[in-house]
């Protein structure tokens, strides 16, 4: 047990460095803001669901800290994952009393369920909190309870009632409780009863215990009716609503490729072959469970995935459905269980010896062939939740950075991205599974993600700028805003462009300045003067040009040349202004823009050398007249701002 939640701990370590992304900051924490502990337990008005234990948690914790911690909270899922994966071993174990390989059937499905590949947003995700929650009560309910059933322990059926309590009001899937006891006590329970109702000396006495037990389980349906009026009492925004039957038959598919996820690769994309493929698995599942006579173990596996499946299936929409990966957490269990069955079969019966080591064998050999084909897309996925929690750090870093109380405004942040750039999406062995991650809802509130993540409380504003030449390749949150809305906020705050290919937010106010008297010109250029020129030279040539536009012009290009001493092009950089993020089309008169080019020169051999800055057309690459502060027309309409021997 300890080993397999090390494990599990140990591979989602790394999102204790996460930061709060998706609904974290605004769905969540802004909607706790300011509410006592009882007020969540009877009111989740503003909220989607009533699920008051999270809520109450966080709460607690928030007191005692004084803020959301990120580290803590990440510590809280990662901490319920590994608890849950040796629960799982633990159940394993207690339901295969009678079986050989047990403990290896035990480890391999903690194992299983540690490693899941669907469930890497469920665990670095804080606000899928709720999922390794519930699942831990669930398994915690079920542990007190198969402990009762076996010792008759009177505490470990008060402890049931207990955990059950929490978990109904964790989450409403905790309702399925009640009736896997009951599939308990008809599969597995049900031949030890057998078995035992042999040995003992009256009739009389098995029939008593049996009535007992089973009132005794019958009472597990009592907190189902506390939270069932608790449900329908307390305010709330979403109802539930069943959905029709092709929506059903659309939801189940996600599901049971949540189930026989270990073949799911082979199907190459196609959900026909996917059905294919589940219906052969099983089919052979079963019949390896029937010969290691472990077909009440399949069909207890089974129920939990199905149960822990349906509402989801029931009542949600297809397309939260094949977005929301962690929903499938807690019918990974019934999947665990499913899958490690075949080793169970496979077991040598010459000798003590060759049966462990055929047992831990076959034990390591299914655990690859389920790890193994998905596990660079979990560790992508995984990295993508990472990268979603650094954009919210780094808009608490811009906030920090701004002068006192200055609004600040976010540039294209990202909604949802699935690449940063071509040739880094994913590789998805799924049907249904999404890539990528969602950073900022549509319905959230930048100030939020500056805030929670450790920012300044500052007015925050998120927009979308873009045009006919530009269109950033990612989904962007924040309303549509023109080029002179942008000009605008430039005046009015201090603003940030999101850059998804270096992932950083670049000081647009840095380098653009709206609005200025006009300075002296050393250079002019049709429409733009140079008023100031700087230049360090090493191994690298760094240029910063000073620009002012006097009117508006069209889409031009920067180069920065380096020549020799016959005139040739040795060494050059040329690109749009200020990084590419401040194109001249949207310079307006009176614009101060800033725009530093970098020229390696390490590589150049010893020479006389000449540095020249300009500008071209970015259309026709026709150079743009310079002129010298007198007027007079430069050679090559270019300006040399330096000479250097190396």
């Amino acid at each position: 047990m300890l080993v397999v939640a090390a494990v599990a701990f140990a591979f989602y370590a790394p999102s204790l460095r996460f930061g709060f992304f998706n609904d974290d900051p605004t769905g969540h924490f802004r909607w706790m803001e300011g509410r006592s502990v009882w007020s969540l337990l009877t009111d989740a008005g503003g909220h989607g669901y009533y699920r008051p234990v999270s809520f109450i948690l966080w709460q607690v914790l928030h007191t005692l800290l004084g803020r959301h911690d990120p580290f803590v909270l990440h510590l809280l899922n990662v901490l319920a994952h590994a608890a849950n994966a040796a629960l799982v071993v633990w159940l394993a174990h207690r339901l295969t009393r009678q079986q050989a390989g047990r403990l290896a059937y035990a480890t391999l499905a903690g194992a299983l369920f540690a490693l899941y590949p669907f469930s890497y947003e469920a665990v670095p995700y804080v606000g899928s909190f709720v999922h390794p929650l519930v699942t831990l009560l669930i398994l915690l309910t079920l542990a007190f309870y198969v402990r009762w059933r076996e010792d008759g322990a009177r505490w470990a059926f008060v402890a049931a009632h207990i955990a059950l309590v929490l978990a109904v009001f964790s989450q409403e899937n905790a309702v399925i409780i009640p009736l896997l006891m009951f599939i308990l006590n008809r599969t597995i329970f049900n031949r030890q009863n057998a078995k035992n109702a042999k040995t003992w000396r009256f009739a009389s006495f098995a029939s008593w215990r049996f009535k007992s037990e089973t009132l005794g389980t019958l009472s597990f349906f009592a907190e189902l009716a506390i939270f069932a009026i608790a449900w329908l009492l307390v305010p709330k925004t979403a109802e539930a609503r069943m959905l029709s039957l092709e929506a059903m038959r659309a939801n189940m598919l996600p599901f049971v490729q949540a189930l026989v996820y270990p073949v799911v690769p082979l199907a190459n994309h196609n959900p026909t072959t996917l059905a294919i493929l589940a219906a052969v698995s099983l089919v052979a599942l079963f019949a390896l469970a029937r010969y290691a006579r472990a077909t009440r173990l399949f069909a207890f596996g089974l129920v939990v995935w199905a149960l822990a499946s349906l509402p989801s299936i029931l009542i949600l929409d297809n397309d939260y459905v094949l977005g929301s990966p962690r929903l499938f957490y807690l019918p990974s269990v019934g999947a665990a269980l499913v899958w490690s069955i075949p080793i169970l079969a496979f077991r040598s019966q010459k000798s003590v010896v060759r049966s462990r080591i055929v047992e831990w064998g076959i034990c390591v050999a299914i655990f690859a062939a389920c790890y193994v084909p998905s596990a660079s897309y979990v560790r992508c996925e995984l990295a993508y939740q990472g990268m979603a929690g650094e954009v919210g750090r780094m808009m608490a870093d811009a906030t920090q950075s701004a002068p006192a109380a200055q609004e600040v405004t976010f540039v294209n942040l990202p909604y949802f991205f699935s690449s940063r750039g071509k040739g880094t999406e994913c590789r998805n062995p799924f049907v249904f599974a999404p890539t990528g991650a969602v950073v900022i809802p549509p319905y959230a509130d930048a100030r939020d993600f500056a805030f929670y993540n450790g920012g300044a409380d500052v007015p925050t504003a998120a927009v979308t700028v873009r045009d006919a030449e530009r269109q950033p390749g990612w989904q962007t949150f924040g309303n549509a805003a023109s080029v002179e809305q942008l000009h605008r906020q430039l005046a009015a705050s201090r603003v940030f462009v999101f850059d998804l290919l270096q992932w950083r937010l670049f000081d647009l106010s840095a380098v653009w300045q709206p609005d200025l008297p006009m300075q002296q010109p050393q250079t002019m250029l049709n429409g733009v003067q140079i008023s100031n020129t700087r230049y360090q030279v090493s191994d690298t040539a760094v240029v910063t040009l000073t620009f002012q536009s006097t009117m508006t012009v069209q889409d031009r290009k920067v180069f920065v040349h380096v020549y020799d001493s016959n005139g040739k092009v040795t060494a050059q950089d040329d690109g749009v202004p200020a990084q590419g993020f401040v194109p001249t089309s949207w310079w307006r008169p009176g614009d101060v823009i800033t725009d530093t080019h970098i020229v390696p020169l390490a590589n150049l051999p010893p020479g006389a050398y000449r540095v020249t800055v300009g500008m071209y057309d970015a259309i026709t690459s026709t150079r743009i007249e310079a002129r010298g502060a007198d007027g007079t027309r430069l050679p090559d309409d270019e300006i040399t701002i330096t000479e250097l021997t190396r």
